[in-house]
């Protein structure tokens, strides 16, 4: 059994459809021992995904190339957010783009605008990151919240 933290700040969303999803399986041999701190939960569609999140006061953002998607380097990042990434084949669903918060970003210039999801997300990732320690952001968790992380971790 997987114990939910009480408390997150940042949350990422793939908008991905699988038949069978082992996380913690597909993570030994990508990630190192990276994976056993993460929680993954695995929702039956996006839409109770993204409500569960909205009703938990996370800001949806939506990686998505659209008429009212703004600059990543101009938006900023609230405390709460949940970065939704879709597949480098079909981008984000009807359903996550309609249910987003916010579309951004990321600014290029040349003849192809797309990059790997990967590095997207790498990206994105640093931008929340780099604006959190301007604004001395304090991330670190209480004791007893990291203790049960660390029971947690252990377990698996």
């Amino acid at each position: 059994m997987t114990r939910i933290m009480p408390r997150r700040y940042f949350v990422l969303v793939t908008d991905w459809v699988f038949k069978l999803f082992a996380p913690r399986r597909i993570g030994q041999s990508s990630s190192s021992s990276a994976h056993k701190w993460l929680d993954f939960i695995t929702y039956n569609s996006t839409e109770e995904c993204l409500n569960h999140l909205k009703k938990n006061d996370y800001r949806i953002i939506a990686t998505v190339l659209s008429e009212k998607a703004e600059n990543l380097f101009n938006y900023k990042f609230p405390e709460k957010v949940a970065l939704v990434l879709g597949n480098e084949h079909r981008g984000l669903s009807a359903k996550a783009i309609e249910m987003a918060d916010k579309h951004l970003i990321l600014p290029m210039s040349g003849m192809v605008q797309s990059l790997n999801l990967s590095v997207t997300g790498a990206i994105f990732l640093y931008e929340i990151v780099r604006q959190r320690k301007n604004r001395n952001f304090k991330s670190f968790m209480p004791p007893g919240e990291r203790k049960l992380l660390i029971e947690n971790f252990l377990q698996r």
